[in-house]
């Protein structure tokens, strides 16, 4: 009996097992904000990117420079990909409603609530995919811009 008691009133070792309790949640709790801080970074890289795209290509039709770096859907999508800086992969863009970068130029939108104002919406989609190790999920980042022309 004395050495059963002897055994249960031994504390070495303690520190070892209480490390071991905390060190998982503290490690998924560290790796947690980091996604998150990583994840944070890509919606600001594609707000950004999507907001100087719709502005370029506002500026561009207005002026007719046809040098312009968003006069036509190539060269706006290379003018895209070299704004955004993100860590996902090259999102998807679209331009003015899904209806193609030749109606910007011509097409009436209501992303303003007046169908009289000639609107030059950006839209961009990126899944940032978060790894866990043993499991993984995908969050889809979105971003809208839309400049009034007029």
């Amino acid at each position: 009996m004395r050495a059963i008691s002897t055994w249960l009133s031994d504390e070495s070792g303690a520190s070892a097992a209480e490390l071991g309790l905390l060190l998982t949640p503290m490690t998924l709790l560290i790796f947690g904000i980091v996604h998150l801080c990583l994840m944070t970074f890509s919606a600001m890289q594609l707000n950004y990117a999507v907001e100087a795209t719709a502005r370029c290509i506002v500026t561009s039709a207005a002026s007719a420079y046809t040098a312009s770096p968003c006069y036509t859907s190539t060269a706006t999508d290379t003018y895209f990909t070299a704004l955004y800086k993100g860590i996902t992969p090259a999102p998807a863009v679209t331009y003015c409603n899904g209806t193609g970068f030749s109606n910007c130029m011509t097409s009436a939108y209501a992303c303003t609530g007046t169908a009289s104002a000639t609107n030059y919406q950006v839209t961009a989609t990126a899944n940032y995919k978060i790894n866990a190790g043993i499991a993984s999920k995908t969050v889809t980042l979105q971003a809208k811009a839309c400049f009034p022309h007029g």
